[in-house]
């Protein structure tokens, strides 16, 4: 807005009026009873974090346009998710992020130990044993953060907890996410994680220009069927009636271990850029379905090609975190005119 803090406290005793955070609680379907923290940042951007699953990203808004895609099911409270066999496409909601993992990303499996792993983990399901937020000025900015602590541990296993912490501000579009993924057991583990960001309509059309920076990796599709649409992972054709998914997996180049996947739809006049730390995150899932109704692209960061943590153990792609480290992720989803 182009004022500092006390310009702006001199327009307004308080800038709730402006910025902020409100809490609320939802009060029917499936999500009721499921907390919400929407983040208005002033600027444009609007979004929705969800403290009963992950402090994961519901919906997000900029300049009055949708940028998101919500799955047909709703949202729903982890009270209505059962993670059994074949039930993910039952509580999977969509929204902006779902986290996955840490025992699995891929398809549901039982592990080596006889012990049930659902499709994409239960992490993203899991509500926050803390939470909090709060807004304050910061060097003339007014800064509105969250944060909570979720917890992936099972007796006689793993304790593995995610710290995260979501920050956005009045001067720019934009989202900012801290991952700090700690285990606090003294002997190694491994983990897989993917950052499923889903991106719907009316963002998401045929006029959206994808552009994944491609390394010295060849795009991989996933099945003998993606393969089949190869050369047209970075477009969205309109929707069909029946279409099967396509998955397609990038390594993209790093500016200075920066990975900045790039999506601009001119006709809705917005472009966002989803940009991460690629250290822990080699891998890019791109998640493409024309389906009707089912109209959406996934843009998702992971260091797993989410053929199950079994699968992935067999062929070396998990990675293992030792006794009490923490590994940091950050990425930012940033929007402009």
């Amino acid at each position: 807005m182009g004022k500092n803090m006390a310009e702006l406290l001199r327009y307004t005793g308080n800038m709730a009026q402006i910025s902020g955070i409100r809490e609320m609680t939802i009060e029917n379907g499936r999500a009721r009873g499921m907390r919400l923290y929407h983040v208005y940042t002033g600027c444009g951007l609007e979004f929705d974090l969800l403290p009963d699953k992950a402090l994961d990203i519901a919906r997000v808004t900029f300049k009055g346009v949708n940028i998101n895609w919500q799955a047909k099911t709703g949202f729903a409270s982890p009270v209505y998710a059962h993670p059994v066999l074949n039930e993910f496409d039952r509580y999977f909601s969509g929204g902006m992020l779902t986290t996955c993992g840490f025992k699995n990303t891929g398809p549901d499996y039982v592990d080596h130990q006889g012990r049930f792993q659902a499709l994409h983990g239960r992490i993203g399901i899991t509500p926050c044993e803390q939470s909090w937020y709060r807004c304050h000025f910061e060097n003339d900015d007014y800064i509105l953060e969250a944060g909570g602590v979720v917890r992936d541990a099972m007796l006689c296993s793993h304790n593995l907890t995610l710290t995260r912490t979501v920050k956005a501000c009045l001067s720019k579009p934009e989202i900012e996410i801290e991952d700090i993924l700690e285990n606090q057991e003294p002997t190694a583990t491994d983990y897989v994680i993917l950052y499923h960001f889903n991106f719907g309509f009316p963002f998401v059309s045929p006029d959206l220009n994808i552009d994944i920076p491609q390394g010295n990796i060849p795009v991989k599709p996933r099945t003998e069927w993606a393969e089949k649409g190869l050369d047209s992972w970075m477009k969205m054709e309109a929707p069909e009636d029946t279409f099967e998914e396509r998955c397609y997996f990038h390594e993209p180049k790093a500016n200075n271990g920066i990975c900045s996947i790039g999506l601009e739809n001119k006709n809705v006049g917005i472009k966002a850029v989803l940009s991460y730390e690629n250290e822990n995150l080699p891998i890019l899932t791109e998640w493409k379905s024309i389906q009707a109704g089912e109209y959406v692209l996934g843009i998702e960061p992971g260091n797993s090609y989410i053929r199950g943590m079994d699968t992935e153990r067999q062929n070396g792609r998990v990675d293992t975190i030792e006794g009490f480290e923490k590994k940091v992720f950050r990425l930012k989803l940033a929007f402009s005119v």
